[in-house]
């Protein structure tokens, strides 16, 4: 799935001299901000702003968590959930996209500063302490001493239409070759910890693809 990313490198630079930036340090962070409308609530980013210092960090953090502030409260249920959540993610200090941007780039694109990604090294985010304590209150108790669960991994998935946070997905690795059997008992387990309306993926480890590669290098490991 292709998608656009806008970014903004503040100076006119060519190829070379963003690399030589990149090299020296500078990263390409974007930063996320909730808009609700009473009944609907989104989870956006900022463009991929290249950022050198922590003291900038701070600076767009707060930008778009004042921004999060006056516009995230306002949708039920998650407008409060999600807002409360960004200000993590960018007190984390955001999320580094140069990697997926430096793969993709070209002197046209980067004088457009519009990014098309054609190829991505980024699929997961960790999910944050809200979903990991669930996760540890739901499937890793349920499932920590189950022998036939060798690798429970979670991560959160970024949806590619648009740059978003899209749904929780769990990575398993069940011996035997019963991983169609678990998905139902470890979503009836994550049902009491999650909200009705959070969605789940699910992937079997044991595939070893290149998404169950991903989940593991990008997502947390609970077993």
């Amino acid at each position: 799935m292709n998608y656009t990313i806008k970014i903004d490198p503040k100076d006119d630079l060519t190829i070379q001299e963003l690399e030589q930036r990149v090299q020296a340090g500078y990263r390409f962070i974007s930063f996320e901000y909730i808009i609700s409308f009473v009944a609907v609530t989104q989870r956006r980013f900022s463009k991929a702003i290249l950022i050198n210092s922590s003291q900038d960090i701070r600076k767009y953090s707060n930008k778009y968590n004042l921004v999060s502030s006056v516009f995230g409260w306002w949708g039920f249920p998650w407008g409060p959930i999600y807002t409360l959540r960004s200000f993590g993610v960018n007190r984390k200090g955001g999320i580094d996209m140069t990697d997926d941007i430096m793969l993709n780039i070209s002197e046209e694109s980067l004088q457009k500063r519009e990014i098309e990604y054609l190829r991505t090294t980024q699929f997961f985010t960790k999910p944050d302490k809200w979903d990991l304590r669930a996760f540890t209150k739901s499937i890793l108790r349920d499932f920590q001493f189950d022998l036939n669960v060798e690798r429970i991994v979670v991560g959160r998935y970024i949806n590619t239409e648009g740059n978003t946070i899209s749904g929780l997905t769990i990575g398993l690795k069940i011996r035997y070759g019963k991983f169609d059997e678990y998905i139902e008992p470890i979503r009836k387990s994550l049902s009491r910890e999650f909200m009705k309306h959070a969605r789940f993926s699910f992937i079997d480890l044991e595939k070893k693809d290149e998404l169950a590669d991903f989940l593991l290098k990008q997502g947390v490991i609970l077993k």
